[in-house]
């Protein structure tokens, strides 16, 4: 949730920079390398059949993955803080201890209550993704495994090569020279195959965006909504990492450790990196009955029913309610 406050610029300008260079090496190692021969050079045996299956054009592409992975929990952590915003506005408990709700400024322009909280729930989903590019993309060049594709792509001369030793077994061929002519981009590309980064990323963005749902989708209407939406999410995630296993791109342990990276990543974040966990829903004490209701014995009434009546005080010693520090 919220690490907001009325925070320096500064402040906020250094958790940019961060998210920004967490995203860097995997940008770079997707842009930016060129050479096939840049990540670990794997070789195969002759007689592998796992490596030659024909190359096929992405179901998902990797645009439109990262405008799904990205696009859909903005999209929905738009509308889910404004229905927030608006609740809260509509109880008068915007002016009460809400940090989510508290406007800042930044260079003496004051910014907004409801783009605050924007920022707020998706910085903490934009710093997961990130990582979850780096670590997948760095796993992919120091392992080097061969795509499904990749023999249909070298096209090496295996007539030519010493796949046999003396004795007649099969014999494993470190330096493999691809056919000349074969594209640089694609033979880079077919030494990539693990993790999958269709799934990792995929498991990521759509399990955080099923987290914060749970934690944030405060709502009255059909309680199946919210899982609903839930199980779409996760449900779209598995399909775009299943279908790497169909277009030939990954073998299924690739698809399989990128989403469970991609989970892990998504929970750790969710847990101690965003507020979600300490969020404050908006208060339904009109909601409640009045204390002539409550003429039933003690076991009937719940005790966080009883301490949130408008005329209850505790008899006890004062407890101060303590908030998480937060800063953006």
């Amino acid at each position: 949730m919220a690490r907001v406050s009325n925070a320096p610029a500064w402040s906020i300008l250094a958790n940019f920079l961060i998210v920004v260079v967490c995203s860097l090496p995997g940008i770079l190692l997707e842009f930016a390398v060129k050479s096939p021969s840049a990540p670990f050079q794997r070789g195969l045996f002759c007689n592998d059949e796992s490596l030659r299956y024909p190359f096929k054009q992405s179901t998902i592409s990797n645009s439109l993955a990262v405008l799904l992975c990205l696009g859909v929990p903005l999209i929905g952590m738009l509308i889910v803080e404004w229905l927030l915003f608006r609740r809260y506005k509509a109880l008068g408990e915007l002016a009460r201890n809400v940090p989510m709700y508290h406007g800042i400024k930044i260079l003496s322009l004051k910014v907004h209550s409801y783009v605050v909280s924007i920022f707020s729930t998706y910085i903490p989903f934009l710093f997961a993704a990130t990582v979850t590019l780096s670590l997948t993309n760095c796993l992919k060049y120091v392992i080097g495994r061969l795509r499904p594709h990749f023999l249909t792509v070298c096209q090496p001369n295996l007539t030519a090569l010493p796949c046999l030793d003396a004795d007649g077994y099969q014999t494993y061929m470190q330096d493999i020279q691809c056919n000349p002519r074969a594209d640089p981009y694609y033979l880079l590309d077919a030494r990539l195959s693990f993790p999958s980064g269709h799934a990792s990323g995929a498991a990521c963005g759509f399990v955080y965006f099923a987290i914060y749902l749970q934690l944030r989708m405060v709502w009255k209407g059909p309680y199946l909504l919210r899982p609903f939406i839930q199980v779409l999410g996760i449900a779209g995630a598995v399909m775009i990492a299943a279908s790497r296993v169909s277009d030939y791109k990954h073998f299924w342990s690739d698809v399989l450790f990128g989403f469970f990276l991609g989970t892990v990543i998504a929970v750790l974040m969710a847990l101690f990196v965003s507020d979600l966990y300490f969020f404050d829903t908006p208060s339904t004490i009109e909601d409640i009955p009045s204390t002539k209701e409550f003429n039933t014995s003690p076991s009937d009434t719940d005790l966080s029913t009883i301490i949130t009546m408008p005329n209850y005080q505790s008899t006890g010693s004062a407890v101060t309610s303590v908030k998480r520090p937060i800063n953006i």
